[in-house]
């Protein structure tokens, strides 16, 4: 087994709530992508690889402008009705998980739902 496929497999036994991981270099290639075994892609394989291959080159790098000010940038979150992905900058990788929307995320839940509120007024 390659030494990125064994990386996926320990996400893959860390936590059942995942339901994928790529990791992209910092040219942002994609280096392994792959879903959990029985889990089936919410979007096609095409569209997935090309989200992968610039999404996280456009978060990253615009997150990491804000570091000397901020901080060392240490995740981002991308939350969808289906899925939840997070971003993580390590060393010279970019590594991206999916995962199960019942991973509970109260803080962003609760921000999330005080927004629609707010702006559900506004309009």
């Amino acid at each position: 087994m390659a030494y990125w496929e064994q990386v996926t497999r320990r996400f893959f036994d860390a936590d059942e709530k995942i339901r994928y991981v790529a990791i992209v270099d910092r040219g942002f290639r994609v280096i392994h992508s792959e879903n959990r075994p029985d889990v089936n892609s919410l979007a096609p394989i095409d569209i997935e690889r090309n989200f992968v291959s610039i999404v996280p080159r456009i978060l990253v790098e615009g997150a990491e402008k804000l570091e000397q000010q901020c901080g060392l940038m240490t995740g981002l979150q991308i939350q969808y009705k289906k899925i939840i992905l997070t971003i993580h900058s390590v060393g010279e990788y970019i590594v991206v998980l999916s995962f199960e929307p019942s991973v509970e995320m109260p803080f962003l839940s609760r921000i999330n739902q005080l927004v629609q509120r707010i702006v559900g007024r506004v309009g």
